[in-house]
């Protein structure tokens, strides 16, 4: 048993089974519907490793790291009253499975086989002897952690336990463990940030540095608002969310575009894959120029609504009127949700309309298709209200 923080981290790395091995994890149980249910609330140490989180198939997953710390609320230590005298059952509040992912061909596989599988094994044929991207099948090195709710009252309520090795006791293993493959994963991301805890060089808290010490300073920052997985997750609250833009942004988005702006998502322009919004207006001579970016955690409506409000707060007023555009989006549901009652309306971009349109007219065995039977066809809702009159 240990303390949660960096002594669990610490542990984990010094341990002599698990040198120069690279470790995978399985979902992080337990934890997410406790802080749903107010019972805990999940810290986060000072230099911790980086993290986000996501929803799949309606569960939330999350980048959380074993230097988590887990705390009672004072919901949490009403329940551990009920548990002492009986009247709650106690529960797993952390159970996290890791595992060896068998790189280096110097493991041996479940089914005896060292680097590789038997030609009888079912996952022999296939591709790196996996199933799927949580089989353990290449190597029997467990690390498993837990704690109940009834143990955080303790000096170390986190239990770890190391089972399996990489190779069996008969067998003699005289070469040096070496990775021959590395993908660049959170788990090789994450690695990299825990050797530079002792210069809090993690990204995160370097933009978190940047936003505080040279961003808002210059007034670059229209909205900064950190993560709270204790709030709901159908809360503007819960989500991180950063809105930048400066004062010559502003007065471009008051001048040229009271009538449309245009809003769009992309993840792929920094290695977290954290989603940036961008916002851009029209200016006098038809170039498209930036209005403001928006940096969150989940592309959804809620982060959406926090980025143009936050637009919408701050644009200077033009002769005593209130910023009330239309917004053209994408086929991105979210985005409409997100800009409901916040501005005039919204208009699906012409591009998106055409590229539905070609594509059901190349269907096969397609029928004939009139404007009316067309628009429902698109199955959308966005709408946008000119005069009076919905087009």
């Amino acid at each position: 048993s240990v303390p949660f923080g960096h002594a669990a981290e610490w542990y984990i790395l010094q341990h002599l089974l698990l040198k120069n091995t690279q470790l995978k994890s399985q979902s992080h149980l337990n934890t997410p519907q406790l802080i749903k249910e107010q019972i805990i609330k999940l810290c986060r140490v000072e230099g911790t490793v980086d993290f986000l989180e996501w929803e799949c198939i309606d569960k939330k997953k999350s980048t959380n790291c074993i230097d988590d710390i887990i705390e009672l609320t004072t919901k949490g230590k009403e329940y551990i009253k009920k548990i002492q005298v009986g009247i709650k059952k106690d529960k797993l509040c952390w159970s996290w499975i890791m595992y060896c992912t068998g790189d280096g061909n110097t493991c041996q596989h479940l089914c005896g086989e060292i680097g590789e599988c038997i030609s009888s094994c079912s996952n022999y044929n296939l591709a790196n002897n996996l199933r799927n991207g949580n089989d353990m099948h290449r190597c029997s090195v467990r690390v498993h952690s837990f704690s109940r709710l009834s143990n955080l009252n303790t000096s170390h309520p986190l239990c770890i336990k190391i089972e399996g090795c990489h190779l069996s006791s008969n067998l003699l293993n005289t070469e040096n463990r070496k990775v021959t493959q590395i993908n660049l994963t959170r788990q090789i991301r994450d690695k990299i940030t825990i050797s530079r805890h002792a210069e809090n060089t993690g990204s995160w808290t370097i933009l978190h540095y940047l936003i505080e010490e040279v961003l808002k300073p210059k007034r670059y920052i229209l909205y900064y608002q950190q993560l709270d997985l204790s709030q709901l997750e159908n809360s503007a609250e819960h989500y991180y969310q950063l809105t930048v833009s400066d004062e010559f942004w502003l007065r471009n988005g008051r001048d040229f575009e009271q009538f449309c702006i245009g809003i769009d998502g992309k993840y792929d322009l920094n290695i977290n894959r954290a989603p940036i919004l961008t916002m851009i207006v029209e200016n006098n001579v038809g170039y498209g120029i930036p209005l403001a970016f928006g940096l969150s955690n989940k592309e959804n409506n809620w982060s959406i609504r926090l980025a143009v409000n936050a637009v919408k707060q701050n644009i200077p007023y033009c002769n005593n009127q209130i910023w009330n555009p239309y917004i053209m989006i994408d086929k991105h549901r979210p985005s409409k949700l997100g800009v409901e009652r916040l501005v005039r309306g919204t208009i699906l971009c012409w591009f998106h309309i055409m590229q539905i349109f070609g594509r059901l007219l190349d269907a096969p065995n397609s029928n004939p298709m009139t404007t009316n039977n067309y628009i429902e066809r698109m199955n959308r809702t966005i709408e946008s209200k000119l005069s009076g009159k919905q087009t």
